[in-house]
């Protein structure tokens, strides 16, 4: 999750299950492993924003 307004923030979390688990199921199940990290550096909202942006524009040239 980014946001800029009306403060930077930036939330990336990841799943980090066991191979056996991993994509399968719902977030809820307990076994379930995941790690993240939230910034509110102005600097990293701004890269990561990027990013996204040129990411999703590359899907959306390749599904045309």
């Amino acid at each position: 999750m980014i946001i800029d307004r009306p403060e930077p923030l930036v939330f990336v979390g990841y799943e980090v299950s066991e191979p056996e688990l991993f994509g399968i199921g719902g977030i809820s199940d307990v076994r379930k492993r995941f790690a993240g990290f939230v910034t509110e550096d102005q600097r990293v909202v701004d890269v990561l924003a990027d990013h996204l942006l040129g990411v999703a524009g590359r899907a959306e040239t390749a599904s045309v």
